[in-house]
């Protein structure tokens, strides 16, 4: 009898494994449109932010969610190390400058999208020297309390030879 019954169990659990939900529907066009629009516009939320040199407004964009929230120039940080990152490297900037000659957004689901582009920054200096560097970055967005923020972000800069 326990034989039966375990063998009718693996038939149910491997019958429960089978079967697929459902897929759920596609997003319109017009859904797509309004959740790329939604992201990019916090994007550039997000850099007006950063170029007014306010690093905390900036960063209420990005949620924590622990190590591997950032990953910056080739190291892997949580949230308050990048935080606390990006206001040491701020100290003596007087102006900051992105140019984006690339930007892209892919919607996932309707909770999820990923942005993508590239450009140049100038950064000038209480001292008054300017530079400009060119970058990559990418950000995963999610949709949280009605707001889409950055779940995880990878930015980077070219190694010199490739400038």
């Amino acid at each position: 009898m326990k034989r039966v019954i375990c063998i009718i169990s693996i038939i149910g659990v491997v019958f429960m494994v089978g079967m697929k939900k459902p897929p759920k529907p596609a997003l319109t066009e017009e859904q797509t449109a309004a959740i790329q629009k939604a992201v990019l516009k916090n994007h550039k939320e997000m850099i007006k932010a950063i170029e007014k040199l306010d690093v905390d407004k900036f960063f209420e964009s990005i949620i924590d969610s622990g190590m591997g929230t950032i990953i910056q120039d080739g190291r892997i940080m949580s949230y308050k190390e990048s935080l606390d990152s990006t206001k040491k490297r701020f100290e003596g900037i007087t102006k900051l400058k992105y140019e984006f000659s690339q930007e892209n957004t892919k919607v996932l689901s309707p909770e999820i999208a990923i942005f993508t582009g590239q450009g140049k920054s100038t950064t000038t200096i209480d001292t008054g020297e300017t530079f400009t560097t060119n970058f990559a970055v990418t950000s995963v967005f999610v949709l949280k309390d009605d707001q889409w923020k950055i779940f995880h972000g990878h930015n980077s800069i070219p190694n010199p030879q490739q400038n």
